[in-house]
């Protein structure tokens, strides 16, 4: 199920020679896969590269519901009583701050260990990541309507959908092949 060593280059690095990849080109097809449709040629680092920045920007996103109104009263009172009314919304950027950071972890640790791909990690990880930038909506309605139950019920849908495209995404290479073999515990592999 996982790659021998004998078939893991000697030299990491030699991989990623500017001579390999030219030579790599020539037989990719126009998917980025091995024109043969192996998966020979799936680099992880581009794709949790390219992840990374996705959920950068929905984290990011999550700031952008906490602004003050452009017309209060110049006096400290006011100020403090806008800034209250902001509690609700702060509390839900927080959770969904740690949230995506919880998220980010695991597709971290997946990353780290997988070693090929297919295509159907690249289309997990693109549903994984559709729902993680869609988190900011959840997370404003919920900062707007805590008490209502659909806010709720949207925010943790939507964070159903993140962890089982996360979920999928492990079972799938597990399943596939796609791990370092030694990212397998000892119990699990005999």
């Amino acid at each position: 199920m996982y790659a021998p060593a004998s078939e893991m280059p000697d030299d990491p690095a030699a991989s990623h020679s500017p001579q390999s990849r030219s030579a790599e080109r020539t037989t990719e097809g126009p998917s980025g896969f091995a024109a043969d449709g192996s998966t020979d040629r799936f680099d992880p680092h581009r794709v949790a590269a390219f992840s990374d920045g996705v959920m950068a920007i929905a984290i990011t996103l999550l700031i952008l519901d906490l602004r003050l109104p452009s017309t209060i009263a110049r006096t400290d009172a006011a100020l403090q009583a806008q800034l209250r009314a902001l509690e609700a919304p702060f509390v839900a950027f927080v959770l969904s701050f740690a949230v995506i950071a919880v998220w980010w972890n695991s597709h971290h640790r997946l990353f780290a260990v997988l070693v090929r791909g297919d295509r159907r990690i690249l289309a997990l990880n693109m549903a994984f990541l559709a729902a993680v930038v869609f988190l900011p909506f959840p997370t404003s309605v919920l900062g707007r309507y805590t008490t209502l139950p659909t806010a709720l019920v949207l925010y943790a849908g939507t964070n159903v959908v993140i962890g089982s495209a996360a979920l999928l995404m492990w079972w799938h290479a597990e399943r596939a092949g796609l791990l370092a073999a030694t990212s397998i515990p000892p119990s699990c592999d005999g």
